[in-house]
């Protein structure tokens, strides 16, 4: 658990209340499913990321805009976190 962890959930319990929580609650299920359906198909093909397998299942295009999406949606993220301080 980090500093940011311990600083940054009552902050973000304060300000959306409890709904955080579900997404605490979540958390198992969500790590059982990953290492249930998701780490045999990654292991048996021998890649290490999701962008990886992207690429190996549908090319070099749809890797790109995968992460060209996620880096797209943390610009957006981040300044949407500097305009609300």
């Amino acid at each position: 658990m980090s500093a940011i962890t311990l600083l940054g959930t009552p902050a973000e319990m304060y300000t959306q209340g409890t709904q955080y929580c579900l997404l605490v609650l979540s958390y198992p299920l969500v790590m059982y499913a990953t290492a249930y359906w998701y780490m045999p198909v990654f292991y048996e093909l021998g890649v290490s990321t999701s962008y990886e397998y992207l690429e190996w299942r549908f090319g070099k295009a749809v890797r790109s805009l995968a992460s060209a999406c996620f880096i797209l949606q943390m610009v957006r993220d981040e300044r949407a976190l500097s305009a609300w301080h």
